[in-house]
């Protein structure tokens, strides 16, 4: 879950990133792992980038490579963000 959004406009000078958790997947329970609709993870990164602010994405894979693994990656690459992911939910 992100959190923040609220004061980021009084918080954008004193930052320099947001972690944005759940970048096109989230861990749905243990061990599993789904989807984020894009347009929610848009509207993250629009309010990020409407204060200045650079995004960093953070995204779950069940594995490292998997289907998750890549559509997160490859979202991340799109939107320009660096991404890390986590495996092993």
């Amino acid at each position: 879950m992100n959190r923040g959004f609220a004061v980021l406009s009084n918080m954008s000078r004193y930052i320099d990133f947001v972690l944005l958790e759940d970048f096109g997947t989230y861990v749905a329970s243990r061990g599993r792992v789904g989807y984020v609709e894009e347009g929610v993870v848009k509207w993250w990164l629009a309010a990020a980038r409407r204060h200045g602010v650079r995004a960093l994405a953070l995204a779950y894979a069940e594995s490292p490579g998997d289907v998750y693994y890549r559509y997160a990656k490859s979202f991340a690459e799109r939107e320009g963000c660096p991404s890390f992911l986590a495996t092993g939910t």
